[in-house]
């Protein structure tokens, strides 16, 4: 056997990281501010994950590589869309390695919205790649054991999307009542397990607008046909 034969390959490097580190504690106090105010909630920040793994990965002979894979894109809302390819690269043999494309959202209304976009999708990447345990029960921000009132980040994001496809809040709180058997009086009273379903159809919507107006505005745009040319009476001299 060679002497590179002999040397653990990436999968038995990243499992050795595994049984070296399986909980990252919650050290950040993550505030967001929106025009509608300011709130904040707890998380594992980016430095406390890459700080938990980098020992270990030098120690295991890994190097992480990233990338951003997509022109980043930024709504109105000024929430960033960035996809970063992240390989986990075994030292001893280069071409041995694990790779992933991770989307990841941020907002910023300055110009940290990209950066904190990477930052994001490297985190996740290591947490989920090494199984990482870090306290947070993301599954039910969705799902939601239990319930709570949407944050003003939420609220935002559904009032803007009602404005821009010229929808009224109150028909809007009173279909969603119909819908899901809830008992709303306001926006303000929705919870978050609501909140996934009202943003879908909103989007939807949204979606189906741009698209009918993109439509009539081709057939504006078009020009018109030309008339077929008027046959000449046989016999006629050209």
């Amino acid at each position: 056997m060679s002497e590179q034969e002999s040397k653990p390959n990436i999968q038995q490097r990243i499992q050795s990281v595994m049984g070296a580190v399986s909980y990252v504690q919650k050290d950040g106090n993550v505030k967001i501010k929106t025009k509608n105010g300011e709130f904040s909630y707890k998380a594992v920040t980016h430095d406390a994950v890459t700080n938990a793994v980098r020992e270990h990965l030098i120690d295991h002979g890994i190097v992480m590589q990233s990338s951003v894979a997509n022109e980043p894109v930024m709504n109105n809302d000024k929430i960033c869309t960035v996809v970063v390819d992240v390989d986990f690269v075994n030292v001893d043999s280069p071409e041995d390695r694990i790779s992933g494309r991770w989307p990841s959202f941020a907002m910023d209304y300055g110009d940290k919205a990209i950066g904190k976009g990477i930052s994001m999708a490297v985190k996740y990447a290591i947490l989920k790649t090494f199984c990482l345990e870090t306290g947070e029960d993301e599954e039910s921000r969705l799902q939601g054991a239990k319930a709570e009132p949407i944050q003003a980040k939420e609220l935002k994001v559904m009032t803007d999307l009602l404005e821009e496809t010229d929808s009224r809040a109150e028909d809007f709180v009173a279909w969603i009542n119909k819908e899901r058997s809830t008992n709303y009086g306001t926006l303000y009273d929705m919870m978050t397990n609501d909140y996934p379903f009202a943003i879908s159809f909103l989007n939807l919507k949204l979606k189906k607008l741009k698209e009918a107006e993109a439509k009539k505005e081709d057939q504006v745009n078009k020009p018109p046909a030309k008339k077929p040319a008027a046959k000449k009476p046989a016999g006629d001299k050209p």
